[in-house]
């Protein structure tokens, strides 16, 4: 519920507001990192991946999410869920990989996911290579030291690329904010959150048993209260 709390505000100032504005590049960087990390280490705790029928209805989603980004951006925009359905297939492959390898993806990975993907009509939203990362650190986070490990890695990798596109004159992603802000503070939450429920209850809401439904209802809010106010004169 806070990630979708913080996805709201976000997404309100993209549509309403200012889309430049600092809460975007730090607050509302945590979002992400925590409905990737938590819903990947749901799945890599499962042993199992994510049922067909389940991915069928994330790919749906992602389509709709394409449909009311790229309207409000005018150029084919795919969103988080894009990224999210490209990688679940190969999730539990990936979270399942021997901890070397593990640190190699998120060296790589975050290095990646510095790099702004997009063209003149066309932008991807975080990207799958930033998730890939996000299922290793999601694999360990029961343990500490090597969920640390990971997270430093990943934010070396994210400063050393972002140095270099900065010395060459080339545009940084904004994922830059999501690896060195939102994702640290996201594994630290976690963790609180993991000490202070280890009852095992399912205490999520109506928004944790249907966030697809609430994604995708926010986000026809929003575009409606956006072509409302284009309307007034």
């Amino acid at each position: 519920s806070i990630a979708m709390g913080l996805m709201v505000i976000d997404h309100a100032l993209l549509y309403l507001g200012d889309q430049s504005h600092w809460i975007r590049g730090t607050i509302t960087r945590v979002a992400e990192p925590l409905f990737v990390l938590a819903l990947f280490h749901i799945l890599a705790s499962r042993k199992r991946g994510l049922a067909r029928r389940r991915w069928l209805q994330i790919a749906i989603a992602a389509a709709i999410e394409t449909a009311l980004h790229s309207y409000r951006a005018g150029e084919l925009f795919f969103g988080i869920l894009s990224s999210v359905a490209i990688v679940v297939p190969i999730a539990q492959r990936i979270a399942s990989a021997n901890f070397m390898r593990q640190q190699c993806v998120v060296l790589g990975s975050s290095a990646l996911a510095v790099i702004e993907i997009g063209a003149n009509s066309f932008h991807m939203d975080y990207g799958p290579s930033l998730l890939v990362g996000q299922i290793c650190i999601a694999s360990q986070l029961t343990s500490n030291l090597k969920c640390l490990n990971l997270v430093s890695l990943s934010m070396g990798a994210t400063l050393l690329t972002a140095s270099i596109l900065c010395a060459g004159g080339m545009p940084v992603s904004p994922n830059l904010g999501t690896l060195l802000i939102g994702q640290p503070v996201a594994v630290v939450f976690l963790w609180g959150l993991r000490l202070s429920h280890s009852s095992g209850r399912d205490r999520r809401g109506w928004i944790g048993r249907h966030p697809l439904t609430f994604y995708l209802g926010h986000l026809g809010l929003l575009q409606f209260l956006a072509w409302l106010a284009d309307e007034q004169p």
